[in-house]
């Protein structure tokens, strides 16, 4: 079990409309995207690996007042030591 808590870059090339990508000109790299709000706490991804395929699992945690805000893109970048199929990779938010 590993934890980041530190400062996660924007991916200014990510696809954000589809849940699992090929990064751009990064063949070992995926992009995950999910939609998050501007009401947003915090975000918790978990990552589990079964076999060769992967589990992304987004929960995100509302900061428990009213939000009427539009949903947010959110994205981030996995780099592997080679490339993984997309169709690999499960996400649930």
């Amino acid at each position: 079990d590993e934890r980041y808590d530190g400062f996660i870059e924007e991916e200014p090339d990510a696809n954000l409309f589809e849940p699992v990508t090929v990064a751009p000109n990064a063949p070992n790299a995926l992009d995950i995207a999910w939609t998050g709000g501007a009401c947003d706490a915090s975000t918790t991804v978990v990552i589990e690996s079964f076999g060769a395929a992967l589990e992304v699992a987004v929960s995100i945690q509302d900061n428990g007042m009213p939000c009427d805000a539009m949903g947010l893109p959110q994205v981030i970048r996995l780099t592997f030591a080679e490339p993984l199929d997309p169709a690999m990779v499960k996400v649930t938010q």
